[in-house]
């Protein structure tokens, strides 16, 4: 029967292709394809419905809605991505394959079935996707993507060259309906700032490695609508095309990252600017104040204002988002769409088409500037402050409101008990009376006001519920004629007795910052100083912002003078007792032999010294400068010390005779004299040393909870514990167990970021066990891990020296050298852990200061 049926079914063929051969005109497939036979019952706005935000959330109804394809991958600069639009709205597919623009290029109509597929947003873009992404212990981390074996599920695809419409639109009325659709803006160009770049980053480094960085560039509007950022992938095939010069039109996907506006370029041939740019003249202050007329208003589009900061947003004296801007005609308040870093005496161009101006509390301003609006023109520019009396100022307050005046032989007086800044004070100079005010969030706010008349300089503003004219000081910089009488330090020094004491009241000091809080070999709450007598440790109520250099006045009056560990500081001092006076300071270094030092060394003590031709030698396999190395410079020796925190502590130490700048302290429970280094600048000689390739030594990471480091893979293969992160004195580390597991076994992988190896790579790193009952840890190392599953990969076990039962409990040892030049390429190391609390096979280990560092 088979046979008899596949001849009749030839014969069949035969016949019917005979009889075709003689047909002229038969019918053609029309050029555009045909639509699947499937009933639309739904809208891309239905779809959206299902949208519940932070959640993702399986579609569960039949929905099938038709849409066309205006975004495809074809460029590069949509990765694994459509934009799918029809009446309603647009809305993204996410894939797990690339070359979607093969069978979804723009212009296709698709049917989509909805069912079984997830709904989430990415930080505002909404997503449809085939499944969840989830970290080892189950919780979402992003939309997963339609694989490929379900693609035809979901999606059926219809007719090609189908049209649709891409409506211009401004920026400033952009909704969120508009999201995840194809626009047109008219009359736009690129920053002027940005001219000569390119669109993205995509570059070969000296060492021959591609190098791909997604790259946001503003786009300004010519019209006075509100600028937009247009965000290009590396991978995008017009990455390293120069922007246009010119101003003109760009077609684009509209997104949103949280609350930045963004625009994504399909090709480069929706970009067409070609027309003169349409720089704008720069408008007076004066001139934007006079358009106001009493009611909020939009300033005129092509307006651009130029002029000087005069607020201290550094000393907080005003909130994050305003500043006060003043030219030679007048000055206005600022306020941005969020915090700004425009420091006192920025010269800034801001565009201000279209802003709204408006009063807020009776204050004029020019409100919701966008950030990217404003471009720093230059810095530590000066602005000449009005002299005036009290009288003329509120004789003709609008003319000097938002500047910036002086006001000669004035008193501060304020009512109560609290003598202090904040709030409202009263000036008063004998020709009237007006507020002076303080946030209670300005670094000076806390101090107390002057007792003398003074000369004060602030900027004339209004404010609070009742509208009321005030001045407000920006720092206390502005405020002159109060003497202060300052203490040296020496002088404090020589009052310490030998037990811990009060400084008494009305101590005042003030000196140059020696310590340097970047490089982190000071802890955060702590600082030297130096003045013209001498050195001291300062130790402050939480973590500072006083960098190397800075010249500061401290009223350390009632602070505790002690020792800790032998060194002695102030301790317990407010950080509002402390006063930036001025910036980028030098101490020079006494020079002395380390002889000298040890004969002299209350002397030094919380000094800069230099000494010369010094060693560094350390015992130990770990030679870099972390923890205690032995200075010795023929004359005597004395430790060096290097917080493991410091970002230099993981540089190899010197092996030849150097100069050695750095200050002189007392430490640990031994209290050891020692000298630290601020940064690898106090070591002038060769430092060269092993190239590290990557370091951990866990102190970023949250104690008691898993390791979740950048690039670092923590995975539970059986059971459900993992790595997690202990601390002991101080010191963080990544420790493992299987004691008191629910599970009847446990097996816990963690593993390094990606790095390459070639010839010359080593690693090694420091273990401790406690409780040991079995040889549970092992280390390997793979060339072909892809960041998932490591069961998937190919590992090869490391002759590693691990903390065993001989060692002393939680004494960390070295696992020794050990030469990885074997697994040249992309490698990962995993440190494995094997336990069973059934068993009894629960030793504890530890592990820290994980190294791959190339000779």
């Amino acid at each position: 029967m088979k046979f008899n049926r596949f001849y009749f079914t030839l014969l069949l063929s035969v016949l019917f292709l005979a009889t075709s051969c003689v047909k002229e005109d038969f019918d053609e497939p029309p050029a555009e394809g045909t639509d699947p036979n499937i009933t639309v019952n739904a809208t891309i706005a239905d779809v959206k419905a299902f949208y519940q935000p932070g959640n993702y959330v399986q579609i569960d109804e039949d929905l099938v809605f038709s849409a066309i394809v205006t975004a495809d991958d074809r460029s590069g600069n949509l990765f694994r991505n459509l934009v799918l639009q029809d009446e309603t709205g647009g809305i993204q597919i996410r894939f797990n394959f690339t070359d979607l623009h093969n069978n979804y290029p723009i212009g296709r109509r698709l049917f989509i079935r909805a069912r079984d597929m997830y709904i989430s947003d990415f930080n505002g873009t909404l997503q449809l996707g085939g499944g969840v992404e989830r970290d080892a212990a189950g919780n979402p981390t992003g939309m997963d993507g339609v694989p490929l074996p379900l693609a035809d599920k979901f999606i059926l695809r219809g007719k090609w060259n189908q049209d649709y419409e891409i409506p211009t639109k401004r920026v400033d009325e952009l909704t969120d309906d508009d999201i995840n659709t194809v626009i047109r803006l008219e009359n736009f160009q690129f920053r002027s700032s940005d001219l000569g770049e390119t669109f993205a980053i995509s570059t070969i480094d000296d060492e021959g490695n591609q190098i791909r960085q997604t790259v946001n560039r503003d786009l300004i509007s010519c019209t006075g609508d509100a600028p937009i950022v247009v965000r290009t992938s590396g991978f995008a095939d017009f990455a390293t095309t120069e922007l246009p010069q010119g101003s003109g039109s760009i077609v684009g996907v509209y997104t949103v990252f949280g609350t930045v506006k963004q625009l994504l370029v399909r090709e480069i041939e929706d970009v067409n600017m070609e027309a003169a740019r349409c720089d704008a003249s720069v408008t007076s202050i004066s001139s934007i104040r006079g358009q106001f007329t009493g009611s909020p208003t939009n300033v005129s589009g092509g307006t651009v204002i130029r002029g000087i900061v005069i607020s201290d947003k550094d000393n907080l004296s005003v909130a994050e988002r305003n500043l006060f801007f003043q030219d030679e005609s007048g000055g206005i308040a600022i306020r941005f769409n969020g915090n700004h870093s425009f420091p006192l005496g920025a010269e800034l161009e801001i565009d201000v088409s279209g802003n709204e101006l408006s009063t807020f509390q009776g204050l004029l301003q020019i409100n919701n500037v966008d950030l990217l609006s404003a471009e720093v023109i230059s810095q530590n520019n000066t602005v000449t402050p009005r002299e005036l009396t009290i009288s003329e100022l509120q004789a003709n307050f609008n003319q000097y409101e938002s500047t910036l005046i002086r006001i000669r032989d004035v008193s501060m007086i304020k009512e109560g008990d609290q003598q202090d800044f904040a709030f409202t004070t009263i000036l008063n100079d004998g020709t009237a009376t007006i507020d002076h005010f303080t946030r209670p969030q300005a670094t000076f706010s806390n101090n107390p006001i002057p007792t003398i008349p003074i000369t004060l300089t602030g900027i004339v503003s209004v404010g609070g519920t009742q509208e009321a004219r005030q001045v407000s000081i920006r720092n206390l910089n502005d405020i002159d004629g109060e003497d202060v009488s300052y203490t040296n330090i020496s002088s404090i020094r020589d009052a310490y007795s030998g037990t811990p004491a009060n400084i008494e009241g009305g101590t005042v000091i003030r000196g140059i910052v020696i310590s340097d809080r970047e490089n982190l070999n000071v802890a955060e709450r702590n600082m030297f100083l130096q003045d013209q007598s001498g050195g001291i440790a300062i130790r402050f109520t939480g973590n500072h912002s006083f960098d190397l250099g800075h010249e500061l006045e401290i009223d350390v009056s009632g602070d505790e003078l002690s020792v800790f560990q032998g060194l002695l500081q102030i301790n317990n001092v407010n950080l509002s007792s402390a006063i930036t006076l001025s910036q980028n300071n030098s101490i020079i270094p006494n020079e002395l032999t380390i002889s000298e030092l040890q004969a002299n060394f209350n002397q030094y003590e919380s000094t800069l010294v230099r000494v010369r031709n010094v060693t560094m030698t350390k015992e130990g396999n770990q030679q870099d400068f972390a923890f205690t190395t032995t200075l010795n410079d023929g004359t005597a020796t004395i430790d060096h010390f290097t917080r493991p925190q410091a970002t230099f502590a993981n540089q190899a130490i010197p092996t030849e005779p150097i100069t050695l700048t750095g200050i002189v302290s007392v430490g640990g429970t031994q209290e050891a004299r020692q000298i630290g280094i601020r940064n690898l600048d106090d070591v002038d000689g060769d430092i060269s040393g092993p190239e590290t390739l990557l370091f951990e030594d866990f102190q970023a990471a949250t104690v008691n909870e898993p390791i979740s480091l950048p690039g670092w893979t923590n995975v539970a293969e059986i059971g459900s514990n993992r790595w997690t992160i202990g601390e002991f004195s101080g010191n963080r580390f990544g420790t493992v167990s299987a004691f008191q597991s629910a599970d009847a076994e446990n097996k816990m992988w963690l593993i390094t970021p990606e790095f390459e190896v070639d010839s010359g790579v080593k690693f090694e790193f420091e273990s401790a066990q406690g409780f040991h009952v079995q040889d549970g840890l092992r280390v390997y190392i793979s060339n072909n891990f892809d960041g998932s599953n490591p069961t998937d990969a190919d590992w090869t076990e490391l002759d590693a020296t691990i903390a065993g039962a001989q060692e002393d409990r939680w004494a960390f040892i070295s696992s020794g050298t050990i030469n990885l030049g074997a697994f040249t390429g992309q490698a990962h190391i995993a440190f494995v852990y094997e336990g069973s609390n059934p068993a009894g096979e629960t030793t504890t280990y530890r592990i820290d200061n994980v190294r791959v560092f190339k000779d």
